[in-house]
């Protein structure tokens, strides 16, 4: 007999989409298109394809993943259930914990870079700088951020 797994939601909507589109401005649009093009040049369209190819398939290989065992701790539980080796299960997790930070100090510096472009015309007029500070403003006293 199977045993029903619910996970618990803790995200509200609003937050996922904030977080998400802070990840696809952050590093998606803005930051790594102008690298991948000065590095590939006219091969750019061929990289992005590639790179689209290997995401279809590991985007896959999660959603049969996540089918076949719904719990969470991602990775870690896969590695846990396939090999059963506490020592590699713990390995596995903290490569998964500073993967994350790793990600998350890219794009932070990606979206910084972007965001003092976008303060710079800003501050050439104070009153587009007013309407940033209360939109951030407004986002944290809802509780979007």
């Amino acid at each position: 007999m199977t045993r029903q797994v619910r996970l618990k939601r803790v995200l509200s909507t609003p937050r996922l989409t904030l977080y998400d589109l802070g990840t696809i401005f952050g590093a998606g649009i803005y930051v790594l298109v102008g690298e991948v093009a000065g590095k590939a040049g006219m091969y750019a369209p061929a990289a992005y394809f590639v790179a689209a190819v290997i995401a279809l398939f590991s985007g896959l290989t999660y959603a049969e993943l996540c089918a076949r065992h719904p719990v969470s701790a991602g990775e870690a539980a896969y590695v846990d259930e396939a090999f059963d080796r506490s020592w590699l299960t713990a390995a596995v997790g903290s490569t998964v914990v500073f993967t994350g930070v790793a990600s998350a100090a890219t794009l932070s510096s990606g979206f910084v870079g972007y965001l003092d472009v976008f303060t710079k015309a800003l501050s050439r007029h104070a009153d587009g700088r007013l309407s940033f500070v209360r939109l951030v403003d407004g986002l944290v006293r809802k509780g979007y951020v």
